[in-house]
């Protein structure tokens, strides 16, 4: 009994995860495409946007942790 209730327990928990990382790799696509659409609207290429303003996912981190 202890055991069916752990599985069925695990198997809710990897649930939850396989939909969290779903939502978070939904977010990365529409984070990603908004930036283009940005560089887009200022003329410039999202690699030549990212080597002016010396952007990394460090970088990128930081602002969102700072907010």
């Amino acid at each position: 009994m202890k055991e069916t209730d752990q599985l069925k327990e695990a198997r809710k928990r990897i649930r939850n995860l396989e939909a969290a990382l779903a939502d978070a790799h939904i977010d990365n696509c529409l984070e990603h495409a908004f930036l283009e659409v940005a560089c887009e609207r200022m003329g410039t290429t999202l690699n030549d946007f990212k080597k002016k303003n010396e952007l990394t996912l460090s970088d990128v981190r930081k602002m969102r942790e700072k907010k």
